[in-house]
């Protein structure tokens, strides 16, 4: 199942569970239209998306405020 409006639910591309669509982020788009979508992935999966993707890349997140702390002296 895809999102259907006003429905009240979604099927998440990762998990391909339906859920409501609380579970999913929203993001906006500005412009001409300054609308609000969701995301295609639930909270849930992007949670476990990004705590791996953490633990498969330690020294990104130390190097980026490294480097970040450097540029802002």
């Amino acid at each position: 199942m895809s999102y259907v409006p006003n429905s009240g639910s979604k099927a998440c591309r990762r998990c391909g569970e339906d859920k409501l669509v609380t579970e999913f982020r929203v993001f906006r788009v500005y412009g001409s239209q300054d609308r609000e979508y969701r995301r295609s992935w639930c909270k849930d999966c992007e949670r476990s998306y990004s705590r791996d993707w953490r633990k498969r890349n330690p020294g990104y997140h130390a190097d980026w405020s490294r480097a970040y702390r450097a540029i802002k002296v």
